[in-house]
Formats: structure tokens, C-alpha cells, sequence
């Protein structure tokens, strides 16, 4: 969810000096979530919980402390600052996306702010990149963290089954006893995954024409109906119509030591209607550090990013280094921007890494048609409404709808959905859903300090799963009586 831009004014409470909260329909969440019980019997809690947020980036998040984040809120840079990352990659890293995520934890904790009895002990730690993802894991552990909240999923570094690097760091933390909270992901529509078959030529055999994988640039402005999330939005785009887009290629040879590479080699190429290239990735991938060099890579996978113009586009796959197995192997595509449609996709088997680690609870969202799964791994564990209501900034939002990152989508809600917040954003997907279940998880852990994985899951399982056909029941927190 990309949240850049925004300035989060904060409601205060009429009477008395508490603390704020930048999120309008609080209330509602905190009724849905049935976290009053544990309001009124705050002054009982047996711990205050130690809670780390690793996200992307909290920008502006100085301002907040002692406001809408706890007093004792802590910021770990990491040994790649931003400011450094910002310089090495001449890109603008300003990201407000973990911000935003603590603001829901500690709001749903305080009841706004209204109780800072269960405020939690809160460790902002920035995880953009490896190496600072990688140490801010270690930082948990020496902590002695009782709960992470990863609001992101990568789209590398990973093979779909629990292994790769980035679930080996993951299992660094839950190996130490830490309960570890995973958005599900929103690539839903956004993702194809199938064997590396190879065809003519070397090109690996994919569903579309010419052996491609089809996508669309939707032109348009103004207001259209969203089958998917049944509303009306708006679309907001270049003045051209020109779609941004970023093309992910990935293959199931991720090792779970960080510093090995792979000697199967695809590329990556991106073409429009008229056969004419929107981009390719062809790097040479190698199996030892040594061997790296501009143009070469360790890791399994490509990148294409493009701006690109209205109409149907094709991705293809070449095999360069010839030594894939077909029963064994098998490649993913991932595909996000703004106004894209892809028309190929294999939705029953998107999760992305750590969302498919086996020890993680991997956090869906109930009210998103979006949100990443997987039959094979029966997850998400559980799933949380995900409906936020934030006030608008005065200085502009970035209509860019998807976080390659973190692929969270942002939902401009118009009409009747929204009646009575005119002067607001909503939000939804399983970033947020992740947030408020950290907030469950920390509540119920202040009262009952040895809680597990299996025990979380087992108050949501002890219900039906599905609130109506077709719609997964959002986690309700059980009563003190029931926890004890």
C-alpha cells in the first residue's frame, strides 16, 4: 500500500489530552475486533508486549511519538540507512507504508488513545533490502521481541514452498519463540506461475500467443465499476494514458544460504502488440559471489520496469542455460502498476515469501478479492477485515495503486460505499488486516503471556470458517474468560 504523500492530521479528543490517532473509523474496528473486554480489564494485564513493526520505511514517524505512536517508541535505521539506500539507487525512498502500520497496531491497542494502559513496547525497524531485513531480525532476537508485523511480501528470494533466504532469515525469529505475523500478499490477479517447458528456439512455452503471458493497459479516465471489489472507483492515470509496470520473472532455485547463487539461467522480455520491446532482462546468472559482475547475478530471477502505452502486451521467457527440468521446475511472473489487467494468470497459488513459511501466521484479508493464497499450503491462517478510513492530505495522494514491494493496492472509494466520509481515504488488503491482527495478538498476549501460533489460530478455527459463501469470517478477539 503506498501511502507517499500523505499527511495524517491528527483527531483529538474533546475533553482530555489524549493521545491521536489518524484513523476515522476506529471505533468500528475496535467493535468488530471486540477489543472493549480488554479495555476495561486493562489495569490486570500481566505484561506490556514487545512488538516490532519491520516495514519498508516510516517517514515522519518522529512527529508521532507520544501522539498517535507510544512514548517509548524506538527506531532502529538499520546498517543501510534510507538516506544511504536513496543516494546508491538515485530513487526517492520516502515511504510512510510502516508508519501507517504501527499507527493501526497501537491505535487498536489504545482504543485510539483513549487507554495507554496496553500501549505496547514498540521497535520501528527498517528492513528495505536484505541486509537490513536480515538484521533486523537479528535486533528482534536480541530483544527478546515477543511479536514481528511484516507487512510485505517479496517477489524473489523464495520458491513458494517455505524455503529460499528470505524464510531462512524469517526462521532465525521463529526458531527464537517469536510470533511472527505475515501479510498474505495481494497478487491474487496479479501473478502466473508454470513448468519450464522450452519450445522453439528456446523460448519456455507459456499460455498466449507466441508463447507469452498476456497483459493489458487500460486507458481511461474517470469513473468505472470494479467487479473484483464490487464498487465504483475512479482511475486516475497520465495525461497519455500510459501505464506503469513492473514484470517480475522468478524461478523455484532460491537456496536457503543467502550467499549461493544458481547456474539456471532465463531471461526476460516484454513486447506490445506492434512486436516492439517495452523491455527486457537478460543478466547472466552465476553460482558463487565471486563470479559477479555488471550484468550477472546470483539470484533467480529478472526485472522488467516500463511505462508503457494502452493496449495488450506480451511477456516471454527465454531459456539461456538449457538445464531445466519440467517435472521439477517451475517459473512465476508477477505483474503490478496502475490500470493493469493481466490476462493470464494462475490465482490459486500466489503466495510469496515469508507468506509461505510454515511458522508464520500468514494474515489474510476477509473483505479484499485481492488478497494471495495457497490450497497446497491451506493459508492464509486466518483473515481479518481490512477496511481503514484515514483523512485525505491537503498536499496531493500518489495515485500509484501498487507497491511492487510491498504489492498492496490503494482503494479510492466513491459514492454510497463511503457515505459520510467525504474528506477521506479508505484503504483495504492484507497490510492492513496484518496490522490489526498484531494488535489482536499483543492484546490477548498482555493477559496471557505464553500464548502460540496454535493457540491464536485455534480461537479463529473454532468458528466457521466462512461468514457466508465465499467470504472468509474476520477474526474476532474471545472474550478474557474464554483466553484464560
Amino acid at each position: 500500500m503506498l501511502l507517499k504523500g500523505i499527511i495524517f492530521l491528527s483527531l483529538f479528543f474533546s475533553q482530555v489530552g489524549y493521545a491521536v490517532t489518524p484513523i476515522e473509523n476506529i471505533d468500528a474496528m475496535i467493535s468488530n475486533m471486540n477489543f472493549s473486554p480488554y479495555y476495561k480489564a486493562r489495569n490486570s494485564k500481566k505484561k506490556t508486549v514487545r512488538v516490532a513493526v519491520l516495514d519498508n520505511g516510516f517517514t515522519g514517524y518522529e512527529n508521532e511519538v507520544g501522539r498517535s505512536l507510544p512514548s517509548n517508541t524506538q527506531y532502529w535505521p538499520g546498517p543501510k540507512p534510507i538516506e544511504q539506500m536513496e543516494q546508491d539507487l538515485n530513487a526517492n525512498l520516502d515511504e510512510t507504508h510502516g508508519l501507517y502500520m504501527a499507527q493501526i497496531l497501537n491505535g487498536l491497542l489504545t482504543s485510539g488513545g483513549r487507554y495507554l494502559e496496553l500501549e505496547p513496547e514498540l521497535h520501528l525497524m527498517n528492513a528495505r533490502g536484505y541486509t537490513n531485513f536480515a538484521a533486523a531480525i537479528e535486533k528482534t532476537i536480541e530483544l527478546d521481541v515477543d511479536i514481528v508485523i511484516y507487512s510485505v511480501v517479496w517477489e524473489y528470494g523464495g520458491n513458494g514452498d517455505g524455503r529460499g533466504f528470505i524464510n531462512e532469515a524469517v526462521s532465525r525469529a521463529t526458531d527464537a519463540g517469536i510470533i511472527w505475523l505475515n501479510m498474505a500478499g495481494n497478487f491474487r490477479n496479479y501473478m502466473f506461475s508454470a513448468p519450464v517447458r522450452t519450445g522453439d528456439n528456446d523460448w519456455v512455452q507459456l499460455p498466449g500467443p507466441n508463447n507469452s503471458v498476456r497483459f493489458l493497459c487500460l486507458r481511461g479516465h474517470g469513473r468505472y465499476f470494479n467487479q473484483a471489489e464490487e464498487k465504483f472507483e475512479y482511475q486516475y492515470a497520465n495525461e497519455n494514458g500510459n501505464c506503469k509496470v513492473r514484470v517480475v520473472l522468478s524461478w523455484n532455485d532460491f537456496k536457503d544460504d543467502v550467499e549461493k547463487g544458481t547456474d539456471k539461467d532465463l531471461d526476460l522480455v516484454v513486447i506490445n502488440d506492434m512486436f516492439e520491446s517495452d523491455g527486457t532482462s537478460t543478466l547472466t546468472q552465476v553460482e558463487t559471489k565471486a563470479e559477479v559482475a555488471p550484468g550477472k547475478s546470483r539470484y533467480p530471477f529478472e526485472i522488467v520496469s516500463a511505462v508503457v502505452e494502452p493496449g495488450e502486451h506480451f511477456i516471454r521467457v527465454k531459456n539461456r542455460s538449457r538445464n531445466f527440468d519440467s517435472d521439477d521446475d517451475f517459473l512465476r511472473l508477477t505483474v503490478s502498476g496502475d490500470f493493469i489487467h493481466l490476462s493470464d494468470r494462475t490465482p490459486n497459488e500466489t503466495l510469496l515469501p515469508p507468506a509461505d513459511h510454515p511458522d508464520v501466521i500468514t494474515v489474510g484479508a476477509s473483505d479484499s478479492a485481492r488478497g494471495s493464497g495457497s490450497y497446497q499450503h491451506d493459508k492464509p491462517d486466518l483473515f481479518v477485515d481490512s477496511f481503514v478510513v484515514v483523512q485525505k492530505s491537503n498536499e496531493g495522494i500518489d495515485r500509484e495503486d501498487s507497491d511492487s514491494e510491498t504489492g498492496e493496492n490503494r482503494v479510492n472509494v466513491l459514492g454510497n460505499f463511503l457515505e459520510g466520509y467525504n474528506e477521506y481515504e479508505a484503504y483495504k488488503g492484507t497490510s492492513n488486516s496484518t496490522a490489526m491482527m498484531g494488535a489482536a495478538v499483543a492484546a490477548m498476549m498482555a493477559f496471557k503471556p505464553d500464548i502460540n501460533k496454535k493457540e491464536i489460530i485455534g480461537y479463529y478455527e473454532s468458528g466457521p470458517r466462512y461468514a457466508r459463501p465465499e467470504k472468509p469470517r474476520s477474526f474476532r478477539l474471545p472474550d478474557l474468560e474464554e483466553l484464560r
